[in-house]
Protein backbone atom coordinates (compact mmCIF):
# COMPACT_ATOMS: atom_id res chain seq x y z
CA UNK A 1 0.00 0.00 0.00
CA UNK A 2 1.44 3.35 -0.95
CA UNK A 3 0.03 7.08 -0.69
CA UNK A 4 2.08 8.90 -3.36
CA UNK A 5 3.39 8.42 -7.38
CA UNK A 6 6.95 7.28 -7.09
CA UNK A 7 6.63 4.09 -5.24
CA UNK A 8 4.52 2.02 -7.27
CA UNK A 9 7.80 2.34 -9.95
CA UNK A 10 9.29 0.41 -8.20
CA UNK A 11 8.10 -3.19 -8.86
CA UNK A 12 7.95 -4.23 -5.78
CA UNK A 13 12.00 -4.69 -5.93
CA UNK A 14 11.75 -5.69 -9.18
CA UNK A 15 10.05 -8.98 -8.82
CA UNK A 16 6.86 -7.77 -9.57
CA UNK A 17 5.48 -10.10 -7.18
CA UNK A 18 2.73 -9.85 -4.42
CA UNK A 19 0.36 -6.84 -4.53
CA UNK A 20 0.86 -2.91 -4.62
CA UNK A 21 -1.98 -0.88 -4.00
CA UNK A 22 -1.12 3.02 -5.00
CA UNK A 23 -3.61 5.89 -3.83
CA UNK A 24 -3.55 9.04 -5.70
CA UNK A 25 -6.79 11.67 -5.43
CA UNK A 26 -5.41 14.33 -7.59
CA UNK A 27 -6.52 13.06 -11.95
CA UNK A 28 -3.39 13.98 -13.14
CA UNK A 29 -1.03 12.30 -11.14
CA UNK A 30 -3.18 9.31 -11.08
CA UNK A 31 -3.07 9.26 -15.07
CA UNK A 32 0.68 9.71 -14.66
CA UNK A 33 0.91 6.80 -12.39
CA UNK A 34 -1.38 4.39 -14.40
CA UNK A 35 0.89 5.49 -17.40
CA UNK A 36 4.08 4.91 -15.51
CA UNK A 37 2.99 1.37 -14.07
CA UNK A 38 1.77 0.38 -17.69
CA UNK A 39 5.03 1.29 -19.19
CA UNK A 40 6.72 -0.67 -16.42
CA UNK A 41 5.03 -3.96 -16.82
CA UNK A 42 3.88 -3.60 -12.99
CA UNK A 43 1.21 -6.33 -12.82
CA UNK A 44 1.27 -6.07 -9.20
CA UNK A 45 0.66 -2.39 -9.13
CA UNK A 46 -3.18 -1.63 -8.83
CA UNK A 47 -3.69 2.01 -9.41
CA UNK A 48 -6.80 3.32 -7.37
CA UNK A 49 -7.95 7.54 -7.75
CA UNK A 50 -9.25 7.98 -4.64
CA UNK A 51 -8.11 9.82 -1.35
CA UNK A 52 -5.65 7.26 0.86
CA UNK A 53 -7.21 8.84 3.99
CA UNK A 54 -10.97 7.62 2.53
CA UNK A 55 -9.85 3.85 2.92
CA UNK A 56 -11.46 2.08 5.73
CA UNK A 57 -9.37 0.43 8.55
CA UNK A 58 -12.27 -2.60 8.65
CA UNK A 59 -12.34 -2.56 4.62
CA UNK A 60 -11.72 -6.21 3.82
CA UNK A 61 -9.57 -5.72 0.81
CA UNK A 62 -7.07 -3.84 3.25
CA UNK A 63 -7.02 -6.24 6.26
CA UNK A 64 -3.92 -7.74 5.46
CA UNK A 65 -1.87 -5.05 4.20
CA UNK A 66 1.50 -5.45 6.18
CA UNK A 67 3.28 -2.47 4.37
CA UNK A 68 2.61 1.33 3.14
CA UNK A 69 5.00 3.91 1.39
CA UNK A 70 4.20 7.04 2.56
CA UNK A 71 4.96 10.63 0.40
CA UNK A 72 2.77 12.75 0.78
CA UNK A 73 2.50 15.92 -0.94
CA UNK A 74 5.19 18.26 1.13
CA UNK A 75 6.69 22.03 0.64
CA UNK A 76 9.15 21.24 -2.02
CA UNK A 77 11.48 22.57 -0.45
CA UNK A 78 14.51 20.34 -0.96
CA UNK A 79 14.47 20.54 -4.19
CA UNK A 80 14.15 24.10 -4.29
CA UNK A 81 16.77 24.35 -2.19
CA UNK A 82 19.24 22.23 -4.73
CA UNK A 83 18.22 24.42 -7.69
CA UNK A 84 19.19 27.64 -5.50
CA UNK A 85 22.28 26.46 -4.22
CA UNK A 86 22.99 25.64 -8.47
CA UNK A 87 22.09 28.53 -8.98
CA UNK A 88 24.61 30.56 -6.39
CA UNK A 89 27.49 28.06 -7.10
CA UNK A 90 27.41 28.88 -10.97
CA UNK A 91 27.17 32.96 -9.92
CA UNK A 92 30.56 32.19 -7.78
CA UNK A 93 31.85 30.64 -10.23
CA UNK A 94 31.48 33.52 -12.69
CA UNK A 95 32.43 35.84 -10.10
CA UNK A 96 36.06 33.50 -9.89
CA UNK A 97 36.73 33.69 -13.25
CA UNK A 98 36.57 37.32 -12.84
CA UNK A 99 39.24 37.42 -10.00
CA UNK A 100 36.26 38.69 -7.97
CA UNK A 101 35.03 35.93 -6.50
CA UNK A 102 34.02 34.21 -3.02
CA UNK A 103 33.19 31.23 -1.69
CA UNK A 104 29.58 30.64 -1.52
CA UNK A 105 28.97 28.88 1.90
CA UNK A 106 26.46 25.92 1.52
CA UNK A 107 24.06 25.87 4.01
CA UNK A 108 22.22 23.10 5.88
CA UNK A 109 19.23 21.67 6.79
CA UNK A 110 15.95 22.24 8.71
CA UNK A 111 15.47 25.28 10.57
CA UNK A 112 12.39 27.98 9.38
CA UNK A 113 15.03 31.11 9.85
CA UNK A 114 13.67 34.19 8.15
CA UNK A 115 9.84 32.97 7.21
CA UNK A 116 6.58 34.43 7.34
CA UNK A 117 3.72 34.19 8.74
CA UNK A 118 1.95 32.62 5.90
CA UNK A 119 4.73 30.56 5.26
CA UNK A 120 4.71 29.10 8.46
CA UNK A 121 1.17 28.35 8.34
CA UNK A 122 1.34 26.73 5.21
CA UNK A 123 4.09 24.58 6.60
CA UNK A 124 1.93 23.76 9.76
CA UNK A 125 -0.93 22.94 7.46
CA UNK A 126 1.15 20.23 5.15
CA UNK A 127 2.52 18.93 8.34
CA UNK A 128 -0.96 17.85 9.98
CA UNK A 129 -1.78 16.18 6.79
CA UNK A 130 2.00 14.12 6.43
CA UNK A 131 0.50 12.94 10.22
CA UNK A 132 -2.78 12.65 8.81
CA UNK A 133 -1.23 10.11 6.45
CA UNK A 134 1.15 8.51 8.34
CA UNK A 135 -1.64 7.83 11.28
CA UNK A 136 -4.07 6.53 9.35
CA UNK A 137 -1.33 3.88 7.98
CA UNK A 138 -0.33 2.62 11.36
CA UNK A 139 -4.06 2.65 12.01
CA UNK A 140 -4.47 -0.87 10.14
CA UNK A 141 -4.54 -3.82 12.16
CA UNK A 142 -2.01 -5.77 10.40
CA UNK A 143 0.72 -3.25 9.51
CA UNK A 144 3.74 -4.22 10.57
CA UNK A 145 6.15 -1.60 8.87
CA UNK A 146 5.63 1.85 6.90
CA UNK A 147 8.36 4.21 5.48
CA UNK A 148 7.39 8.10 5.70
CA UNK A 149 9.30 10.36 3.22
CA UNK A 150 9.68 14.21 2.32
CA UNK A 151 11.43 15.94 0.04
CA UNK A 152 11.31 18.60 2.80
CA UNK A 153 14.30 20.29 4.58
CA UNK A 154 11.87 21.72 7.23
CA UNK A 155 12.19 19.81 10.48
CA UNK A 156 8.57 20.45 10.84
CA UNK A 157 7.26 18.36 8.02
CA UNK A 158 9.94 15.64 9.38
CA UNK A 159 11.07 15.24 12.83
CA UNK A 160 8.24 16.63 14.28
CA UNK A 161 6.06 15.16 12.57
CA UNK A 162 7.59 11.41 13.27
CA UNK A 163 7.46 12.71 17.20
CA UNK A 164 3.87 13.15 16.73
CA UNK A 165 3.30 9.52 15.17
CA UNK A 166 5.57 8.25 18.02
CA UNK A 167 3.11 10.13 20.78
CA UNK A 168 -0.12 8.74 19.03
CA UNK A 169 1.28 5.13 18.14
CA UNK A 170 2.92 3.43 21.42
CA UNK A 171 3.07 0.46 19.69
CA UNK A 172 5.44 1.46 16.99
CA UNK A 173 9.15 2.70 16.95
CA UNK A 174 11.66 4.02 14.45
CA UNK A 175 13.69 1.16 12.51
CA UNK A 176 17.08 2.21 11.76
CA UNK A 177 17.25 3.98 8.22
CA UNK A 178 19.70 3.36 6.01
CA UNK A 179 22.63 2.49 8.67
CA UNK A 180 25.41 3.58 5.85
CA UNK A 181 24.07 6.97 5.38
CA UNK A 182 26.44 9.90 6.87
CA UNK A 183 23.59 12.74 7.55
CA UNK A 184 21.19 11.95 10.37
CA UNK A 185 17.95 13.87 11.74
CA UNK A 186 18.29 16.95 13.88
CA UNK A 187 16.54 17.88 17.06
CA UNK A 188 16.33 17.19 20.86
CA UNK A 189 15.25 13.61 20.22
CA UNK A 190 17.60 10.34 21.47
CA UNK A 191 15.87 8.90 18.08
CA UNK A 192 17.18 10.99 15.48
CA UNK A 193 19.67 8.72 14.50
CA UNK A 194 17.56 6.43 13.17
CA UNK A 195 16.23 9.11 10.41
CA UNK A 196 18.16 10.08 7.52
CA UNK A 197 18.25 13.49 6.11
CA UNK A 198 20.09 14.59 2.49
CA UNK A 199 21.06 17.72 1.36
CA UNK A 200 22.08 19.10 -1.51
CA UNK A 201 25.68 19.28 -0.54
CA UNK A 202 25.65 15.39 -0.31
CA UNK A 203 24.75 15.34 -4.02
CA UNK A 204 21.15 14.88 -3.95
CA UNK A 205 17.88 16.88 -3.45
CA UNK A 206 17.33 17.99 0.44
CA UNK A 207 15.15 14.46 1.48
CA UNK A 208 14.14 13.10 4.48
CA UNK A 209 13.35 9.57 5.57
CA UNK A 210 11.54 7.29 8.36
CA UNK A 211 11.00 3.97 8.96
CA UNK A 212 8.16 3.02 11.30
CA UNK A 213 8.07 -0.70 12.50
CA UNK A 214 5.80 -2.29 15.02
CA UNK A 215 7.26 -3.65 18.15
CA UNK A 216 8.22 -7.29 19.21
CA UNK A 217 5.01 -8.33 20.96
CA UNK A 218 1.99 -5.80 19.74
CA UNK A 219 -0.46 -6.89 17.62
Amino acid sequence: MHSGISPAIFKHRGSNEGKVIAFDKDKERYTLLKRTVAEMGASCVECVWSSFLDTGHDDERYLDVRGAILDPSCSGSGIVTRVAMEGERAKSGRRQGQGKGEDVKEGGGGEEKGMSAEEEKRLRSLADFQFAIVHHALSFPSMQRAVYSTCSVHSVENEQVVARVLDAHPDFELAHAIPEWRRRGEGPWLWREKVVRALPEDGTIGFFVAVFQRKEGEK
